[in-house]
């Protein structure tokens, strides 16, 4: 689902609102099955737009567009294994926390971006071009205070960039908590190799938080391959320059 609103219903009783991205029929197109039969009525609450897949397609168009077409089957069968963790274990496989996007800081990113210094130190080399393929894969996400951010022990591939506001990162006993203030760039490590979150993120300040999903890199390499490779240089340097930081801490 791409746009609107729509809910499922059994027997007349709505149990369940489908948010956008969601998917319907994922459990056929994971089996490569046309067997399955739909177990609920899925009813369109709003105006809306739903891009169709059909099953018998899918055969035929791997052979003209094989990328796409795995990559849908790659988010069928995950949202497949989950739902069948879910009916099995009773929780969920991986309860990330899912952050909904808004429209309505552009003019203060713009600010952000071009005066924050961290900011700047951190996409030297970028041109006007490069950051407006940046800004567009961004996600904008605001919180309140005491809203969680992330949830430790979860997988979400993504680096949080704070544009405003402040979060705290809670440590194990002993360990000391953590503030990423305007400018910090959060989860490199969790972005690049896929490590679950260590810590729980909350927000102890109103906050604003620039999300960049590693799909969303992933779909600038087939867009904008080079402005891909800087970003990607980015994020390692400031591994890189971290590790670096925390060495010498460890040596005083």
């Amino acid at each position: 689902m791409i746009h609107g609103s729509v809910f499922a219903s059994v027997d007349h009783q709505r149990f369940r609102t489908l948010q956008l991205g969601e998917m319907i029929g994922f459990m056929s197109v994971s089996e490569l099955t046309s067997s399955h039969k739909h177990k609920y009525d899925v009813i369109a609450e709003t105006d809306g737009i739903l891009a169709v897949l059909p099953f018998g397609e899918i055969k035929s168009e791997s052979r003209r567009n094989p990328a796409a077409c795995y990559r849908a089957l790659e988010l069928a069968s995950k949202k497949a294994l989950e739902v069948f963790h879910f009916n099995v274990f009773g929780h969920d496989l991986n309860p990330a926390i899912r952050h909904t996007g808004t429209t309505s800081q552009v003019k203060k990113l713009r600010e952000f971006f071009s005066k924050n210094l961290i900011i700047k130190a951190f996409l030297k080399g970028f041109d006007r071009k490069d950051e407006k393929i940046l800004m567009g894969a961004l996600k904008t996400i605001e919180f309140d205070p005491a809203d969680r951010v992330i949830r430790k022990g979860t997988f979400d591939r993504a680096v949080l960039i704070v544009a405003g506001g402040q979060l705290m990162g809670f440590g194990e006993a002993g360990q000391e908590n953590l503030i990423y203030r305007e400018g910090a760039v959060v989860g490199v490590e969790e972005f690049l190799r896929g490590k679950e979150w260590p810590r729980d993120i909350i927000c102890s300040q109103p906050a604003v938080v620039c999300k960049l999903s590693y799909e969303s890199l992933l779909d600038m390499i087939h867009q904008a391959p080079v402005s891909a490779i800087k970003i990607i240089r980015r994020i390692v340097r400031h591994q890189c320059y971290d590790y670096i930081y925390q060495h010498k801490l460890s040596q005083k």
